[in-house]
């Protein structure tokens, strides 16, 4: 569920819209992402091999949500999109980007927020998130990597920052993005990502108001 989007920060009225998935709806029926920077693959390309289960991020876990996703390593499809795994119950690590625990970059997780055939996906429970609650990243080879949520916001598709989101330098912060806000039925997507920014536990910086 990769979408392009805009920056348009939507005030806290957009908050109320309602969440429910319309009877119509199937998530993975058209991607929800726009081209990510594909050039953070080697030689710019998309291998499609296995990645090595030493070190890779395994569950995305929201206590306080009662969230625990498998992790799915993933690249970018044909068209340059990030791919995201058809169900709405696992969600995609950008093996390309940044790995939970690395000293700098975006570790970008994104995933369906629901499903016609499916219902809700794990990432559905984003909406109501609020800046200080406990992210954490299992792994395959010790401990979780824990995460402070400090910015939850909804951006128009057209206008989200995807070299901001995806970009290996910088802050170590973790990236959450799903669909929100209206479904558009002639589209056959939701209008806005939802955008979740979290920075490792104990980290001094501070929690942003959310749009």
């Amino acid at each position: 569920m990769l979408v392009g989007g805009l920056v348009i920060a939507l005030g806290a009225a957009a908050l109320a819209i309602a969440f429910h998935r319309p009877a119509a709806t199937d998530a993975g029926r058209r991607p929800d992402f726009a081209a990510v920077p594909t050039e953070r693959a080697p030689n710019g390309t998309n291998p499609t091999g296995p990645v090595a289960d030493a070190g890779r991020p395994v569950e995305l876990i929201v206590p306080q949500r009662d969230v625990a996703a498998p992790i799915t390593p993933v690249g970018v499809d044909r068209k340059g999109r990030m791919a995201i795994p058809d169900d709405p119950a696992k969600v995609g690590w950008y093996r390309y980007g940044a790995a939970p625990g690395e000293g700098a970059g975006s570790v970008v997780i994104a995933g369906h927020v629901d499903s016609a055939t499916s219902g809700l996906g794990a990432l559905a429970a984003l909406r109501g998130i609020e800046p200080g609650e406990d992210v954490r990243v299992r792994m395959s080879d010790g401990p979780s990597v824990r995460y402070r949520v400090v910015s939850r916001e909804y951006i128009v598709k057209q206008a989200v920052p995807y070299q901001t989101l995806f970009a290996r330098d910088g802050a170590p912060r973790l990236t959450l993005i799903t669909c929100g806000g209206p479904f558009i039925e002639r589209l056959g997507s939701y209008r806005d990502n939802l955008i979740v920014t979290a920075v490792p536990a104990g980290s001094a910086a501070t929690p942003r108001s959310r749009a």
